[in-house]
């Protein structure tokens, strides 16, 4: 089953010198120790369906970086062996480092991934040791498009922690989403504009999204990528020839999805993505995003002719950046399996229809230790 989350955290507890301790119950009394717990329902996922609150991290990687700031330098990556769970009860684990600290000051980076981010950005190996701080990023691996990073949760966070021999220390990991979500659920799509056929529908951004993204956020910099992505400000888009028009109303006949991963109301359109964080529209004029009625003749480059575009607003603004750790509702959808309070945004206007952004993925859940 396939649904937005919410964040797990980690707690780790950080002890110097000698060998390790490996009971659960009991901090080890030399080592580096990792304690981690994080909340219920834990799901395998592939894709965006609805906004519920459930986490699906599947692997936790921790990097070690000797020195703080954007100088902190790699030295090395330890996957924490993270046993998925499911339930209504925390999932806790406890890893110690395998990797012999001397005394110094250093950052602990961690990355979860659900089940397609390791592919998608090429992690844990696409971050290597020497790498500096402020140059850890998740970039796009090669051969991966769009459409991967639209089914890829990416969470990281970090933590700076003194160790010294013969002293125990304690510090805590928040994770916090590294990608945004937008999640579009659409109704009574027109049949026509003017008299030509729609024959699909688009949801872009102003701009190419970017194909990385800087997994730890320093004070120098907005967490935004570097390079873009070619073809990547398409974010969805839903071919719609196949279908035809109500009779006797002005959209078009689109079955509810009664099966599958999630269910609709009838005449609907639902879809949801991750993407990378964007920044702000270089214009106050530019839309961050838009929805586009396409038809007619095909246009060298870019299909079907524009017919239709809507406004989308957040808090009355067209330009707006798309921040991590945020989702973007066009329309509602709290439940994958139910279409109890859905509600999809009306496109049967004949003009422009003003859309409201909802953001309301509810950032972080520290699971408490106790």
């Amino acid at each position: 089953m396939n649904r937005f989350s919410y964040i797990p955290a980690l707690c780790l507890a950080i002890l110097s010198g000698g060998c390790a301790h490996t009971t659960e119950d009991a901090l080890p009394q030399s080592g580096l120790s990792v304690l981690f717990r994080a909340g219920t329902d834990l799901e395998v996922r592939t894709e965006l369906t609805s906004s519920a609150p459930l986490q699906h991290v599947s692997s936790v990687c921790l990097y070690i970086f000797r020195g703080t700031g954007e100088t902190a330098t790699c030295i090395g990556c330890e996957d924490i062996g993270w046993v998925q769970q499911s339930g209504n009860t925390a999932a806790t684990q406890r890893y110690t480092v395998r990797q012999r600290l001397i005394t110094g000051r250093y950052t602990l980076l961690a990355v979860g991934l659900d089940d397609r981010a390791g592919a998608t950005y090429g992690l844990p190996d696409g971050l290597a040791p020497g790498t500096a701080l402020a140059n850890a990023r998740a970039a796009l691996a090669a051969g991966k498009l769009r459409q991967d990073i639209a089914a890829s949760e990416l969470f990281a966070g970090t933590a700076e922690v003194s160790v010294t021999s013969g002293s125990n220390e304690e510090v805590s990991i928040t994770m916090a989403r590294r990608v945004a979500g937008v999640l579009g659920y659409f109704r009574n799509i027109p049949a026509e504009v003017d008299g030509t056929p729609v024959l699909s529908m688009q949801v872009v951004l102003h701009k190419e999204q970017y194909a990385d993204v800087p997994l730890a956020v320093l004070p120098s910099g907005e967490g935004y990528g570097t390079t873009a992505l070619a073809g990547g400000s398409v974010l969805m888009e839903f071919d719609l020839s196949a279908y035809t028009q109500a009779a006797g109303e002005s959209w078009l006949a689109i079955p509810a999805r009664t099966t599958g991963g999630v269910v609709t109301v009838g005449n609907s359109l639902f879809g949801g993505v991750f993407m990378l964080p964007l920044d702000v529209p270089a214009s106050v004029n530019w839309a961050t995003l838009a929805i586009r009625l396409r038809g007619g003749e095909v246009v060298s480059g870019q299909g079907p002719e524009l017919l239709r575009s809507y406004t989308v607003r957040l808090s009355g603004q067209v330009g707006f950046p798309i921040l991590a750790d945020k989702l973007y509702c066009m329309g509602r959808k709290p439940d994958a399996q139910s279409t109890a309070g859905d509600v999809p945004i009306d496109l049967s206007a004949n003009g422009n229809v003003e859309i409201v952004v909802y953001p309301e993925w509810n950032g972080v859940i520290d699971v408490p230790l106790d």
